[in-house]
């Protein structure tokens, strides 16, 4: 789906805007927190971060979210470092982020909604680690260790499930019930992904 400006209405800050920081001067604190805080960026983390925006309704995957929303700032998916943007990984990145929710948006559940998705995704990174015989120095696990490590997969296993009942709780008091169930029922696939890719202009 190619995105226009009027998707965009509903937000607090329209990313189509060709100067940022001239038609919105206010978001210029934003700026002033690194110098790595480019237009590009601000138009990424509007794009991501405030929940009106149609990339956060038409997606319900961070990571599918975060990919469409680089790409419409101008990012080049391919060629550039998004890692720090993505894995929030940049101090400036989270500065600027934190900054935006707090100053902006004024929304505890979406400030909520946001930590949540993050921590659960990181949790997910831990789990597809394999549970490996060897610890870091090369030297071999005892079966206890082992044991442990398994043990702490399957805690944040719960945790991650007990991550998402409390991220769909979030959503519904966000969005209200009805408007919530056409979020979820909207979780982006790869064949929509290719679909909305075929259709841009």
């Amino acid at each position: 789906m190619a995105y226009t400006s009027k998707d965009f209405n509903k937000c607090l800050f329209n990313p189509c805007e060709i100067d940022m920081w001239v038609e919105y001067p206010q978001l210029l604190e934003v700026k002033e927190v690194s110098p790595y805080v480019t237009e590009k960026l601000m138009k990424y983390i509007i794009c991501v971060y405030d929940y009106k925006s149609p990339i956060v309704i038409n997606n319900r995957e961070l990571k599918i979210r975060k990919q469409l929303a680089a790409e419409f700032a101008g990012y080049d998916l391919m060629k550039d470092d998004l890692k720090p943007i993505f894995e929030l990984s940049a101090e400036h990145v989270i500065k600027a982020v934190d900054l935006f929710l707090k100053k902006f948006i004024h929304s505890r559940v979406w400030y909520m909604i946001c930590c949540n998705e993050n921590i659960f995704f990181e949790y997910g990174q831990r789990m597809l680690q394999p549970v490996s015989n060897k610890s870091e120095d090369g030297k071999p696990m005892t079966e206890k260790a082992i044991t442990e490590a398994m043990v702490l997969k399957t805690k944040l296993s719960d945790d991650m499930a007990t991550i998402d009942e409390r991220l769909d709780a979030a959503y519904k008091r966000l969005y209200g019930g009805e408007q919530v169930d056409k979020f979820l029922s909207g979780s982006t696939s790869p064949e929509r992904i290719a679909f909305e890719r075929a259709n841009k202009n």
